[in-house]
This record gives C-alpha cells, sequence and structure tokens, in this order.
C-alpha cells in the first residue's frame, strides 16, 4: 500500500486549497474505496496559523493516486508518504498520536476515546 503523513504550517488565508481537497475526498470517496484519510488541525492563536496533519493512505501500492492528488499537492513541512505494508504505517501513526493527547478519535472500524 501506498501512505504516510504530510505535516503543513498555514494562516488562515492559505488554508483554503487543503480544505477544498478534503471536500473533494468526501464528494468523491465512494467512488474510490481504497483511500483513506484522516486530517488534524491545531490553531495556533499567537502566530494567527493552524498546523495540519494528513494522513493519508492507499490500499493498493500505487504512488500518488489521483483521489489523494489534491491533498499531495499542498504544500507540506515534511512528508513521509511511500509504499509500505499496514505494520509500518500502524508503527509511524502510534509514534505520531500518543495516548492522551486527544479528546476522541474516530475511525469507520473503530473509536476511542481518552
Amino acid at each position: 500500500m501506498w501512505g504516510g503523513f504530510n505535516d503543513y504550517f498555514l494562516s488562515p488565508a492559505t488554508t483554503t486549497p487543503l480544505l477544498n481537497a478534503f471536500t473533494e475526498f468526501n464528494i468523491n470517496a465512494p467512488s474510490d474505496p481504497y483511500a483513506a484519510v484522516i486530517l488534524s488541525a491545531a490553531y495556533v492563536q499567537s502566530i494567527d496559523a493552524y498546523i495540519w496533519a494528513g494522513d493519508y493512505h492507499y490500499g493498493k501500492p500505487v504512488v500518488n493516486p489521483p483521489i489523494l492528488q489534491n491533498f499531495t499537492a499542498v504544500p507540506t513541512l515534511s512528508n513521509t508518504m511511500r509504499i509500505s505494508n499496514v505494520s509500518d504505517f500502524i508503527i509511524e501513526f502510534n509514534n505520531s498520536n500518543p495516548g492522551g493527547f486527544r479528546l476522541n478519535f474516530r475511525c469507520n472500524l473503530w473509536i476511542n476515546e481518552v
């Protein structure tokens, strides 16, 4: 499979491409069951900016599939996108999202509330 994290640092005025990508993904998701997106944001008032984390996965070893290209077109601070396996992506996700730092996390397959 193909996937990983993209981290973004965007001002309120430059978040539109990422929000549009999320909207387009939600509209088109039924047409491609191999794609998954988790998009998180934190607003930093002191610098009037958003820090975004996008966790993108595609269930086939296809680099940058069309359904995710709106996300990957937005300039990033860091990018770990690669072809790998599920265990590798789970380790990466757990390392970037330790327990106790979120109020709740929802996915289609499970619900964890901390």
